[in-house]
């Protein structure tokens, strides 16, 4: 596990820096404060974005800031749903999410989905493994 500070996993998560706060003061993100009273956030699953594909640099470049901003609305969506379930599970959840979408490395898949909701797309994307994990996911909750 990666411990790191609200602006490495704001930048990380793809959040603001208020909104990572916010998760922490909650619960949904594991984190402790240090002697400072800053947080100190643990992050179970932590990602290395995959390069993009296409012919065009231009649409690259703009298909990674489409996918950055779909990641945060994903992750968004999947905590503000998850309720009162412990942080390790939600960034469990997150992670798994995260992953089927990074299977995803042409950039005009981030260039046509970026206006619609992630969630249901990747859920019919699960493999029999994802979903297998899900459900032990859903088994510890």
């Amino acid at each position: 596990m990666a411990t790191m500070t609200t602006t490495q996993a704001a930048a990380k998560l793809g959040v603001s820096i208020r909104t990572i706060q916010r998760h922490c003061a909650t619960g949904k993100l594991a984190a402790t404060k240090n002697t400072r009273g800053r947080w100190t956030i643990t992050m179970e699953y932590t990602v290395t974005l995959p390069a993009l594909t296409d012919t065009n640099p231009d649409l690259v470049r703009i298909a990674e800031g489409d996918r950055t901003s779909a990641l945060a609305r994903l992750t968004d969506q999947l905590t503000n749903t998850a309720g009162n379930a412990p942080a390790e599970l939600v960034a469990s959840m997150i992670g798994l999410y995260r992953e089927v979408a990074l299977r995803h490395t042409d950039a005009r898949w981030w260039l046509n989905n970026n206006s619609r909701p992630l969630g249901p797309i990747l859920q019919r994307e699960f493999t029999a493994d994802d979903k297998a994990r899900l459900v032990a996911l859903a088994a510890r909750r």
